[in-house]
């Protein structure tokens, strides 16, 4: 009996062992070998190495390196790159700049302020049959730049009609104060508003609207604080667009009250201005709005009760899919200002709703709202961080010029974004922001 235990132990070693090797045998990774001074070395991870390159001008300047194995024509790959020098400040930046090249997919878009710590994407290229991937740099004069020697082949090609002729705008913070702006435009021309910001962004919002279309179809309300519903509720007041739906799941005045968030003005004229709307409905979860044959919205949640946190904690999330014909394209998820409860419900609840969202909203403008956890169950290769310049540079770094605002958890959330390994992110102090 001993004898056959001992065996069946060692039949299921060499079956497991087997099958990590298949694994491995089977993922689509190649190394990349330095050229032109590039050394190898290692960075924190022992079992990775990376080619290590020190640009000595801010012009451009282009790496191109060869990668190993055989690699199709159209072959897009995943890269991650460690930038370490004398531009990095205390919240863990560098002004180091990525800018196009011929079958690049990185674009100027990407913000100029990134984190030392970057995957992104990029197209093989090839010379004769031998392939290579190529990086241009702007500003990285004394920057380490350090390439990790392997790559992967990617799935989900960031930036390539992610959305099947919808474009997706993250609005800017025209008041520098955080606000909640997101507006979609659908290739059958509808138009569709997440939140709207302040009072103050209604100008810059209509204004904006109008370049588009002359009404709304369809305006999704997340919960009832002013940086969300200040602007629909200027809008409505004083006629300055027409909107044919508003989605919400507002709490009563009573319930607002009671829980000492009372009702603001904007709540007020909201209310108060409700019937200039054709259809203003409750979301209710499971709800999906048909905007039109491509795009769709899900509500994920109903507005909830918890005691801490209370007024966010109303939020309710949505997923806005797309698609073209029987193509299917990638999903949008809009957090708001969900707090930990609302992300640890969702996980527990409705965890295929939030899953795998190509594009996340970062709940309460990048502090700590949802949990890591949450993100990491959504799994989102864009971030969309509605924030103005104080607020994401909240920092718990003393020397940082921006230490009085300590109090913000945007750190950590950059701590997030980095271990996640999050390809883009994008913020709404760089202006606004378009993603087809």
């Amino acid at each position: 009996m001993k004898n056959l235990k001992l065996n069946l132990f060692k039949i299921l070693c060499l079956a497991l062992c087997f099958a990590f090797i298949l694994t491995f045998a089977s993922s689509t990774v190649y190394a990349i070998s330095p050229s032109g001074g590039g050394s190898g070395e290692s960075l924190d991870n022992p079992l990775d190495t990376f080619v290590t390159y020190t640009p000595d001008t801010d012009d451009a300047y282009e790496i191109k390196i060869p990668v190993a194995g055989k690699i199709g024509e159209e072959a897009v790959v995943t890269l991650q790159v460690y930038i370490e020098g004398t531009g990095l400040n205390g919240c863990g930046y560098s002004d180091v700049r990525f800018i196009s090249t011929e079958n690049y997919i990185i674009d100027d878009a990407i913000p100029t302020e990134r984190w030392s710590k970057i995957t992104t994407q990029t197209r093989v290229l090839f010379d004769g049959e031998k392939s290579y991937i190529k990086i241009k740099l702007l500003n990285a004069n004394g920057e380490n730049i350090r390439i990790k020697e392997k790559v992967k082949v990617s799935t989900a090609v960031i930036g390539e009609d992610m959305l099947k002729g919808a474009t997706l705008y993250m609005l800017p913070c025209v008041e520098m104060e955080q606000n909640c702006s997101f507006v979609v435009f659908t290739k059958e021309k509808n138009l569709l508003v997440f939140d709207g910001g302040n009072e103050g962004d209604a100008e810059y919002l209509v204004d904006f609207l109008y370049t588009l279309k002359s009404e709304v179809d369809h305006w999704f309300i997340s919960h009832l604080h002013s940086d969300h519903i200040g602007a629909i509720s200027a809008v409505l007041k004083d006629d300055l667009i027409h909107i044919n739906n508003i989605y919400h799941d507002l709490p009563t005045p009573a319930e607002c009250t009671e829980h000492k968030d009372g009702p603001s003005k904007f709540y007020n004229e909201l209310m108060l201005h409700k019937d200039k709307v054709d259809n203003f409905v409750t979301m209710n979860m499971g709800d999906v709005i048909e905007v039109d044959a491509n795009v769709s919205v899900t509500v994920l949640n109903e507005m909830m009760h918890f005691g801490n946190n209370w007024g966010n904690n109303t939020n309710v999330c949505v997923r806005m899919d797309t698609k073209d014909g029987e193509t299917k394209g990638e999903s949008v998820l809009f957090t708001g200002d969900s707090g930990i409860e609302v992300g640890d419900w969702l996980l527990n609840n409705n965890l295929e709703g939030i899953s795998n969202c190509a594009i996340v909203t970062a709940a309460h403008h990048g502090q700590a709202g949802t949990s890591k956890a949450f993100y990491q169950a959504v799994n989102s290769d864009i971030w969309l961080v509605p924030a103005p310049t104080w607020l994401w540079y909240g920092s718990g770094v003393k020397n940082s010029k921006y230490s009085y605002h300590i109090a913000y958890d945007t750190h950590n959330v950059r701590n997030w974004i980095r271990d996640l390994e999050v390809a883009r992110t994008y913020i709404a102090k760089d202006g606004i922001v378009a993603i087809k």
